[in-house]
């Protein structure tokens, strides 16, 4: 996810306070102090990490503690964390040429500002690794370390040369789609609606609220999308042959179970999921159920644990109540059009609707706690118990919606690392979690991309 329009039920999440509940327990200083002695000792990344657009400038300055960013150098150093793996985000769009440019144009002003922060702002405090082995020169140099990723395929369009671009660029690894299809594969969840391309749309309410509706119906209600390809189409798996040629890992977070299975069937690497967690423990069409997550094992790949609270726990009732709530105020699957053509012919009735829906949801989420630290464990210890803890790691989505009580920025990242310990982990096994999975991974895609020869 990213600083996006359509993505409202992160902005949901944070704004209207859905969540309440008594405040997780804090990490007792038994476990703290050690739990930052580790964090010193090892070396800490977060696979994915979202900026917005204005990242790496005066506004927005990643060097001081900036609150409107919930990764930033300080918070960094506070939490112990050492890599961030800032992604290059672009949502999904029309798929024609216009829509093409424009996205293929966001990725690389997002790669600039990531590397503006490196190489012109703070040289001296954060540097660009473009391989596992760079990125343990910086770290052991005593600085921060940014790697760069793309997030949706849609990113390149149907030219797969500009992979070839995004590489040159220091781009290290590609999600394959996002929330939509695109032509490379199936997504795990389908398309929200658009404004209509006149220009003429709803007030900032009812976009809000129609946003809020459709994708919580698209993410927490809906189990999958409709395919279009059954998977990978012929393109995407050129793009994996390519992406193995390069070294650039393939990422399987937010696609189809058919598509997760046609990237690990294509690639001749390791996959990861950069930023995902287990259906299992919370079941939506986006997190992975267990034969995706065996399968992701079986290539020597990893599933890095994310934070979104709600891709963390989302109870099965939430998900019937906000059913219901659709049903009842007859906006279930309604498109925007829809929603458009009641503002412009009934003012009161879509006032009224605007009301009940955004009234109704909040009420939803007040029955349901926050989920916190303990939470995101959860999801570790699930996977490590299934897949083995060489191939689990954590990608917070932090500044994607990212973050849960406890852990709600990088300066927390120390807190994940106390609540691992109380439960029993040691310290090699914290090492894999924190970055060491992550770092064998990019390196057998390395590996790969030499045998077959770039």
């Amino acid at each position: 996810m990213n600083y996006r329009s359509g993505i409202y039920p992160v902005l949901f999440f944070s704004a209207l306070h859905i969540f309440t509940g008594k405040a997780a327990a804090q990490m007792e200083n038994d476990f703290l102090t050690p739990a930052r002695e580790i964090n010193a000792r090892i070396l800490n990344l977060d696979s994915h990490v979202d900026i917005p657009a204005d990242f790496a400038t005066e506004k927005m300055d990643p060097g001081i503690r900036n609150d409107k960013l919930q990764v930033d150098l300080v918070k960094m150093a506070e939490g112990g964390l050492d890599v961030a793996v800032f992604i290059a985000y672009v949502g999904q769009g029309p798929r024609d040429e216009k829509g093409f440019e424009a996205a293929f144009a966001k990725v690389k002003h997002s790669i600039a500002s990531v590397r503006r922060l490196c190489e012109q702002m703070y040289p001296d405090r954060i540097g660009l690794a473009l391989s596992p082995e760079e990125t343990e020169r910086i770290v052991a140099s005593g600085k921060k370390a940014a790697v760069i990723g793309i997030e949706n395929g849609y990113a390149i369009g149907r030219d797969i040369s500009l992979l070839d671009t995004c590489y040159a660029l220091g781009a290290r690894y590609l999600t394959l789609c996002h929330i939509g299809h695109n032509d490379i594969c199936d997504s795990a969840n389908r398309l929200i609606g658009h404004p209509n391309e006149s220009g003429e749309g709803l007030d900032e309410r009812g976009n809000q609220v129609f946003g809020l509706i459709a994708g919580l119906e698209t993410i927490y209600v809906e189990q999958e999308a409709p395919p279009e390809h059954g998977g990978l189409s012929e393109f995407g798996r050129q793009v994996v042959a390519r992406m193995n040629r390069l070294g650039m890992l393939v990422d399987v977070s937010h696609i189809s179970a058919s598509s997760v299975r046609g990237a690990i069937a294509a690639s001749r690497a390791p996959v990861i999921a950069s930023h995902s967690n287990s259906r299992a423990l919370c079941r939506i069409g986006r997190n992975l159920d267990d034969p995706e997550l065996m399968l992701i094992r079986d290539t020597g790949g990893c599933v890095q644990v994310n934070a979104l609270a709600g891709y963390v726990k989302f109870p099965q009732e939430a998900r019937q109540d906000l059913q219901e709530l659709f049903e009842r105020t007859g906006t279930s699957k309604m498109s925007y059009e829809g929603f458009l053509r009641l503002y412009r012919e009934n003012r009161a009735d879509y006032d009224s609707l605007m009301t009940r829906c955004s009234e109704g949801i909040k009420q939803v989420y007040q029955r349901y706690p926050q989920p916190d630290v303990r939470d995101v464990a959860d999801h570790i210890d699930y996977l490590v118990k299934l897949v083995g803890v060489d191939h689990v790691g954590v990608g917070t989505d932090f500044g994607g919606g990212g973050g849960v009580k406890d852990f709600k920025d990088a300066s927390q990242a120390v807190n994940l690392t106390a609540e691992l310990l109380r439960r029993g982990y040691s310290e090699p096994d914290l090492a894999k979690i924190w970055g060491g999975n992550f770092l064998r991974v990019w390196r057998a895609a390395e590996k790969v991309a030499k045998e077959i020869g770039r």
